[in-house]
């Protein structure tokens, strides 16, 4: 008896395509009834497709737009693919600029402590501090990364709110004598 054969007169080691086209097992794999779909389908899913067409959202109930199977890649550097979610203005960044570049991996940023570039740098570091965030460091998840980012934006606006009311405040204090003493 060689290897070719076995009781019956198929073969001892089938191949995939040979168990695939078996009546048995034809329905869990054929796609066109969109029980098993391909990664490829649920990326190319038609719009006009219902959300309760039983493949698609049986798999992924909570996915709707192809931008939500971006993969989480943050801390590749510039190979991670920036989540739209994520992306904007970040007033942690702008605010903290060095010191949140050291806590987020953005080493970029540090390019703030050069006195004569600071604001220009600060600037930067608020309109990209998102992106070198995501990119430098692995973060849990996209929930993750805006939860850690919007406690960094609550502390920069407030900062500023308070560096703005010192810097004014004299400023006006100055302006009123002078009123007053004229």
């Amino acid at each position: 008896m060689s290897d070719d054969d076995n009781i019956d007169g198929g073969k001892l080691n089938p191949s995939f395509h040979d168990l695939i086209n078996q009546p048995d097992m034809a329905g869990a794999i054929n796609h066109e009834n969109h029980l098993n779909p391909t990664f490829d389908e649920l990326i190319n899913k038609p719009e006009e497709a219902s959300n309760d067409s039983p493949g698609y959202n049986s798999v992924f109930p909570n996915v709707n737009k192809k931008s939500e199977f971006i993969p989480n890649n943050s801390g590749e550097g510039s190979k991670s693919m920036v989540p739209k979610e994520i992306q904007g203005w970040n007033w942690g960044a702008f605010a903290f600029s060095w010191i949140w570049g050291l806590c987020n991996n953005a080493w970029l940023a540090l390019i703030a402590l050069v006195p004569a570039i600071s604001l220009i740098m600060s600037i930067i570091s608020g309109a990209k501090g998102n992106e070198w965030a995501w990119q430098n460091k692995k973060w849990e998840s996209i929930e993750a990364f805006q939860k850690t980012q919007r406690k960094w934006s609550s502390w920069g606006i407030a900062l500023l709110i308070v560096w703005l009311v010192l810097c004014l405040l004299p400023i006006i204090l100055i302006v009123w004598l002078f009123a007053h003493l004229l």
